[in-house]
């Protein structure tokens, strides 16, 4: 956990999601990625996407 939190000067922690893959699809949701991106005319959306899956929303 501690390359994806920082904790803050006021003792809270802030957590990150990300991975190193940020500019591709996800592998297991391929279809629907790429399908996303084209609608959003945008492949900045799967840095969005990658971090939504990884945080769990």
């Amino acid at each position: 956990m501690n390359k994806r939190s920082i904790k803050l000067d006021d003792g809270s922690i802030l957590n990150r999601y990300y991975d190193d893959l940020n500019a591709r699809p996800r592998p297991e949701a391929y279809i629907e990625d790429v399908e996303i991106a084209h609608k959003k005319n945008n492949t900045d959306v799967y840095v969005h996407l990658r971090a939504a899956a990884e945080s769990g929303w």
